[in-house]
């Protein structure tokens, strides 16, 4: 075999096999009787919070509070923006362990994602000035994204992809489960992607 070839293979095959295992639900492809509630979030965000592919966010070091408001969003319907995949998963957990599942995450330590892009000096810098900078809203994503704010996340160390689709989905109403006044509905596809370079490339948090 082509040594190219080969270790190209090596490297894609388990996100592949991972992809496909975390496509299934998990009443169907995972027996979750004996499984604690963050192993079955482990699946496919990672067992540390360090999910491999960006289709799955990542959760260490994630504030507690918002995971469990995702996950209840998730359960109630609230958000729907993944295809339906977390309102099922969601279903397999007890919600008196949602707060137990988003402690667990919170205390891990955050790491740099594994699909990070090659962001340039220019397109960081560029983020940095929106996501620091007061937008048509009048806010500033440091303003919410911060110790401030617990309901609103950390965007920092995530994957540039999620956060790109996330930011999207706000935009065009695919994700709308939250109640209060945002100003993600007027974030342009390109202001989207440069602040995604600047948090997927930092550690903004303390």
């Amino acid at each position: 075999m082509n040594e190219a070839l080969g270790s190209n293979i090596t490297r894609t095959l388990p996100a592949l096999i991972l992809s496909c295992f975390c496509s299934l639900s998990t009443a169907n492809s995972f027996n979750t009787y004996d499984a604690t509630p963050w192993e079955i979030c482990g699946l496919c965000h990672g067992i540390d919070g360090q999910s491999v592919m960006s289709k799955f966010p990542m959760l260490a070091g994630q504030k507690a509070v918002y995971i469990e408001r995702q996950l209840r969003a998730f359960n109630s319907g609230l958000r729907m923006n993944d295809g339906g995949q977390m309102a099922s998963i969601s279903g397999e957990i007890q919600k008196d362990q949602y707060p137990v599942v988003a402690a667990y995450f919170s205390n891990k330590s955050p790491a740099f994602s594994p699909s990070a892009v090659e962001s340039t000096v220019d397109q960081i810098e560029q983020g940095q000035q929106i996501y620091e900078g007061l937008g048509a809203s009048g806010k500033s994503c440091a303003s919410c994204h911060s110790d401030a704010e617990a309901n609103a996340p950390w965007l920092d160390m995530q994957h540039f992809d999620y956060l790109v689709k996330q930011l999207s989905d706000f935009r065009t109403g695919r994700r709308s489960e939250l109640k209060e006044s945002t100003p993600h509905s007027v974030i342009t596809n390109t202001q989207a992607e440069a602040i995604a370079h600047y948090a997927s490339s930092r550690r903004i948090r303390p």
